[in-house]
C-alpha cells in the first residue's frame, strides 16, 4: 500500500437562517394592554407556510408593578371554524418578575415545539398574580386573539400585543 493525498473541496456548515414573526400593525402611541385576569389569554396571530419548529418567544413589556406574575404561553392550530387545538401537551411557563422600564422577555422552549403548516395563533395566558399591581403591554392596531376563561372560545380583537416568535427556515 502506498500513500497518496485526495483533495476534496471545502465544506462549509452552517444553520439554517432565523426568521422573525411578530404581530403586524402600528404602535398605538401612549396605548397599553392590561391584563388582569387569571385565565384570561392574548395573542397574535400568523399563517405558517411550511412546518417548522419555534426556537424563541419575545414578549416586550411595560411595566409590571405585580410582585411577579406567573404567565404560560399556549400555541394552537385554527381552523377554519375558528376552533383552537393546544399544539404541544409540554406547557411553556414564565414568572414575570416586577419592572420599572421597558423590558422584553425571551423564552427558549427546551422542547422545541412543531408548528404544522397553516393558521396558528400564540397566547400568553395569566396563570398566578403575586401582590397588587398591574401588567401593560405596548399595544398595535392589528387583530388578535383574545380569550376570557368564562367564554371557552377565542374572540377576534383590533388590537394586538407585540409579541414575535422565531422559526428555522
Amino acid at each position: 500500500m502506498k500513500d497518496s493525498a485526495i483533495h476534496i473541496p471545502e465544506v462549509s456548515v452552517s444553520p439554517n437562517k432565523i426568521k422573525w414573526i411578530k404581530s403586524k400593525g402600528i404602535r398605538i402611541p401612549g396605548g397599553s394592554l392590561k391584563i388582569d385576569s387569571l385565565g384570561e389569554e392574548i395573542g397574535i396571530l400568523a399563517n405558517i407556510k411550511s412546518a417548522t419548529v419555534i426556537e424563541q418567544i419575545k414578549i416586550p413589556i411595560l411595566t409590571c408593578t405585580y410582585d411577579s406574575v406567573k404567565v404560560r404561553i399556549n400555541i394552537y392550530q385554527l381552523s377554519r371554524e375558528s376552533n383552537a387545538t393546544p399544539l404541544f401537551t409540554t406547557p411553556i411557563y414564565k414568572t414575570i418578575p416586577r419592572n420599572q422600564a421597558t423590558t422584553t422577555i425571551t423564552i427558549t422552549p427546551t422542547d422545541r415545539p412543531f408548528i404544522p403548516q397553516g393558521q396558528i395563533a400564540i397566547t400568553l395566558e395569566m396563570l398566578e398574580i403575586h401582590g397588587n399591581g398591574e401588567l401593560l403591554f405596548p399595544v398595535y392596531s392589528a387583530h388578535s386573539l383574545y380569550k376570557k376563561i368564562v367564554l371557552d372560545r377565542f374572540e377576534k380583537i383590533p388590537f394586538s400585543m407585540k409579541l414575535a416568535f422565531s422559526i428555522r427556515r
